[in-house]
């Protein structure tokens, strides 16, 4: 790059080294640098090139063609950059001519590394991958050296710095690299998490422990193997790793991730301590890498979006009440929208005439089509009946959210947004904006962490219980384990189901749900959500929202669930009560009456 870097972008180039067939054309061999402005012009005498290749000479036939389109010959030479190339010997061995300190080799060394190009390799591409890792180790260590000299720079100026003397050291570590954030205020601060060789403890505030699993176990393994060899190498094998006592860490968005281990370690030289035990603190900080914006396909805010809404026999009143936000928000505003309702009916639940158990809701969406039906804002339904299983079960399956999608889908083109929201949101147009900005074709799904209400009589214990939820820690909460709300593109989901259709089979109608779907402990899969982690290829976005509000709702936890659910369930059902400040002053007023 430093080569390029100096020839200009409108100039003409022809560069290499000069054939031994004819010195007017350049080895192929030893590599040619073309502009693009040759490029093009080669284009154009493509055919004049290929009726004019009769030489047994690779080099000349291409140098012919280049001469014919550009009146150009072969340079080593242009605005005093030299192309040089190293021409290695027809015995070449890499152990024999790169390694040793034999002057001989020390001389073979710096002709090639101040060489562009080395020539020729004939049929070895191992020994092509061995010199390209030559050439970057050469240059990795060219880079150590200048940010070495860079460091020794930044401690001797140091002193000249504002409000400093000798004997303060304000010089950051590792030298050079920004000491990170400065936390305004208690609330601000990047706490260490504490983990040993197992688990990482108080990770959250709302967990004890978690085990040391994926990619964050892999990455402490991968610290705690480089500070061993790192000790290894600098105390000759002399201390010798024995366990980890404590370990910490910490991310710094500015920074980066910080470790301090604390080491027991055995000296094994048995001369002077006899296998004596030994321990160390050591500070290990990664820093950021280069930060790259990555390109996102152009979205825009015109989008109509399908809001799917899941309804039950318990949920009618809450879903009356879903419909009248839906009316305010989006039909009166006429908002691109349409809202689709999946009514779900037990075995024996009755579907038509008066007693249908939705009837009220049917007839209420009809008359809210009619009335809006000049903006093309509609209200429809789509009926499922359960099989002979438990509704409070199958509900709270997600193998059947997953039925439920299957069933949905079919009823929209391919190009249609699809949106899964439950009873107890509230819709906002700032909300569906986002939706529609953080869902892209092909690209992105989009799964909102909501703000979820906590108990009414905890979070107003002081106060009148207001309309709209304020974002107020007294009022509610960022729920992590909600994945109700998920939006993505109907090519999407095809595209993802299709690669785990063998697993989970697709469901295409009601009565397929109790031969195809699998309610089961040993089913890995929790929402749609991890459908597509698992299964899809594409960015998912994940992230707290808090245009999506959530009023309190207590879930059914029924002994019915397989055990991984049911405890989600109970967690989740505790964690929105309220928070540890108000349980606490209810305990303490409890034990005070």
């Amino acid at each position: 790059m430093n080569f390029i870097d100096n020839i200009s972008v409108s100039s003409d180039i022809y560069l290499g080294i000069p054939s031994k067939y004819n010195n007017n054309y350049c080895s192929l061999d030893a590599g040619i640098l073309l502009s693009n402005s040759i490029v093009r012009k080669l284009k154009t005498n493509l055919d004049w090139c290929v009726k004019n290749t009769y030489s047994v000479s690779d080099d000349i036939n291409f140098g012919r063609c280049v001469n014919h389109a550009t009146k150009l010959t072969c340079l080593m030479k242009v605005n005093e950059v030299i192309f040089n190339g190293k021409q290695l010997p027809w015995d070449f061995n890499f152990n024999q001519h790169l390694t040793g300190e034999k002057e001989d080799h020390k001389k073979f060394h710096d002709e090639l590394i101040n060489s562009i190009s080395a020539y020729p390799i004939v049929h070895d591409y191992s020994m092509i991958y061995r010199i390209n890792a030559y050439f970057l180790i050469n240059e990795l260590k060219k880079i150590e050296d200048i940010i070495e000299k860079l460091r020794k720079k930044i401690i001797t100026s140091s002193y000249f710095g504002p409000n400093n003397n000798i004997k303060i050291n304000i010089v950051s570590w590792p030298v050079g690299n920004w000491h990170g954030n400065k936390s305004p205020g208690r609330f601000d601060i990047l706490r260490w998490n504490y983990f040993n060789e197992t688990h990482i403890f108080m990770q959250t505030d709302f967990e004890n422990s978690r085990e040391l699993i994926g990619i964050t176990r892999l990455d402490i393994d991968r610290v705690l193997q480089t500070v061993i060899d790192k000790i290894n190498f600098d105390y000759k094998n002399e201390l010798k790793f024995n366990k980890l006592i404590n370990g910490y860490l910490k991310f710094d968005a500015s920074r980066g991730m910080d470790y301090i281990l604390d080491l027991s370690l055995v000296n094994t030289n048995n001369k002077l301590s006899n296998n004596k035990r030994i321990l160390k603190r050591i500070h290990i900080n990664k820093p950021l890498g280069k930060v790259d914006i990555l390109p996102v396909p152009y979205v825009t805010e015109n989008t109509r979006i399908n809001i799917i809404l899941t309804v039950h026999l318990s949920s009618i009143n809450n879903a009356f009440k879903f419909m009248e936000n839906y009316v305010e928000v989006c039909m009166e505003k006429r908002d691109k929208t349409s809202l689709m309702l999946v009514l779900i009916y037990n075995k024996e639940s009755p579907s038509k005439g008066s007693d249908d158990i939705y009837g009220k809701i049917k007839t209420y969406a009809l008359n809210l089509t009619d009335q809006y039906k000049r903006i093309q804002s509609k209200i429809s339904w789509l009926s499922i009946r359960l099989p002979s299983i438990s509704s409070n079960a199958i509900k709270s399956e997600p193998t059947f959210k997953i039925a439920v999608a299957d069933l949905v889908v079919q009823k929209f083109s391919s190009e249609s947004l699809l949106l899964f929201v439950q009873t107890d949101a509230i819709l906002t147009s700032d909300y569906l904006n986002r939706i529609r900005m953080n869902t892209i074709s092909q690209w992105q799904i989009y799964c909102p962490i909501p703000f979820v209400e906590f108990h009414p009589d905890l979070a107003y214990a002081d106060e009148m219980k207001k309309i709209n939820i304020d974002l107020n820690r007294n009022h509610g909460k960022y729920d992590e384990l909600n994945y109700e709300s998920i939006s993505f593109y109907k090519i999407d989901y095809q595209t993802m189901r299709k690669m785990n259709e063998n697993y989970i089979p697709i469901i295409h109608g009601d009565k397929d749900i109790p031969n195809k779907m699998t309610m089961s402990d040993k089913n890995i899969l929790h929402s749609i959500y991890e459908l597509f982690i698992l299964y899809g290829k594409l960015h998912v976005f994940r992230a707290v929202e808090p245009a999506l509000k959530i009023h309190y709702n207590v879930i059914n936890c029924t002994d019915e669930l397989n055990e991984y659910i049911r405890l989600k369930c109970i967690l989740s059902n505790s964690r929105q009560i309220g928070h540890r400040g108000q349980l606490a002053k209810l305990i303490n007023e409890y034990h005070e009456s």
